[in-house]
């Protein structure tokens, strides 16, 4: 999969920038939030694209976005860092395949929260912990800088669950 089609997909998940070379923090045995499973289409403001998230297991997900033929596959999973609870995506691939082995720019980072039954999704600010940090200990060392700012995350998106 070429990086600039990974970036595109990623950016639409929730607009923003590219990705991350390094994840922010390896798979830390945190469970799932059974809440956010199931299909969910952003409101008509946000782009009304659908995203499917299900449990791949009792501590990670297996999220499709958009629910189009070109949309990705991830990989994420819950984690804590300095007290904030986010969570770690990895695009795994498309429909096409799995992510070339040379991509470097895999990662993001999403906060979510579910407000009057939507799902409020927001990227990492590339802003406070800036997206060419290639090492998981700069991202990290980064974040926790950054850890107490009002807008750490931005960029935020709404989903509604979808009728099944």
């Amino acid at each position: 999969m070429k990086r600039e089609m990974l970036c595109l997909a990623v950016a639409a998940l929730v607009v923003g920038g590219c990705v991350y070379e390094a994840p922010l923090a390896e798979p830390q045995g945190r469970s799932i939030d059974p809440a956010v499973l199931g299909r969910w289409k952003a409101t008509p403001d946000d782009g009304g694209g659908s995203a499917l998230v299900l449990a791949f297991s009792d501590e990670e997900y297996l999220v499709h976005y958009p629910l189009e033929e070109d949309g990705i596959y991830f990989r994420a999973y819950p984690i804590e860092l300095g007290g904030i609870a986010c969570v770690q995506f990895k695009a795994v691939g498309t429909g096409e395949g799995p992510v070339d082995k040379d991509e470097k720019s895999l990662f993001h980072v999403l906060s979510y929260r579910i407000v009057d039954g939507e799902l409020v999704v927001g990227l990492l600010n590339t802003e406070l912990v800036d997206k060419g940090l290639t090492s998981s200990a700069a991202l990290r060392e980064a974040f926790l800088e950054h850890k107490d700012a009002p807008d750490l995350f931005t960029d935020e998106i709404k989903f509604r669950k979808a009728a099944q």
